[in-house]
């Protein structure tokens, strides 16, 4: 149950968020590239801590002996292969939202999170070619929660004196985008409320060999 809570949470962040920052009026790709890690990633997270775990291509999860991610890893990543790879462990074989839906009825696997990270592939039209993604995501937590399961840590308080860290080092590439986004930096990861979760440089970082101060993601 508490895995299923866990599956949610990061769905819900896949489905019903948008990516926000002051920089993305200024960069057209950036704008586009964020959205596409935060699906890349949370489709990730699902993949591999929800109920049914299904692999995905081009990409790794490290995690610690208390199951917290520390790393994951992407190898020319494409969100497209994520699709395919969603719709082969749901038994599925769709090319449109409307269609994966109605057959989803009659599917064997029972993992209605699962079909709903499907369904929003599939409602973001993913081709291949059109993202790609590569590089790694470094996760460090504080000492008091390093302990615990990530179903534990969801539902913790977590200070923001001493908050969880990521050192973002990803490219994004692909048909979409007229040129390669890269962000490089080290930031804190907060969650508020428990419906939105907030990216903050802890320094300076780099988004495109240019450097960044101040501003924050929010997802």
């Amino acid at each position: 149950m508490r895995k299923r809570l866990v599956a949610v949470f990061l769905l819900f962040i896949l489905l019903f968020s948008t990516v926000h920052a002051d920089d993305f009026q200024q960069d057209p790709d950036l704008s586009k590239a964020m959205p596409v890690i935060v699906d890349v990633v949370t489709v990730a997270m699902v993949a591999n801590y929800g109920e049914t775990k299904v692999y995905l291509p081009s990409m790794g999860i490290s995690s610690s002996e208390s199951g917290l991610p520390t790393r994951i890893s992407f190898f020319l990543t494409d969100p497209a292969a994520f699709t395919k790879s969603i719709a082969k462990a749901l038994g599925l074989d769709n090319k449109d939202l409307i269609s994966a839906i109605i057959s989803s009825f009659n599917s064997t696997i029972s993992d209605p999170v699962l079909s709903a990270v499907y369904y929003s592939l599939l409602s973001k039209n993913y081709k291949v070619g059109n993202y790609l993604i590569s590089g790694n995501l470094l996760l460090t937590f504080p000492e008091d929660v390093s302990h615990m399961t990530l179903e534990e840590l969801m539902s913790a308080d977590l200070s923001n004196s001493d908050p969880i860290l990521i050192q973002s080092n990803l490219n994004v590439y692909g048909s979409e985008l007229s040129k390669p986004v890269s962000i490089t930096g080290v930031f804190s990861l907060d969650v508020e409320e428990k419906t939105h979760v907030v990216l903050r440089p802890v320094n300076e970082y780099m988004i495109n060999n240019n450097l960044v101060t101040g501003g924050e993601f929010r997802f």
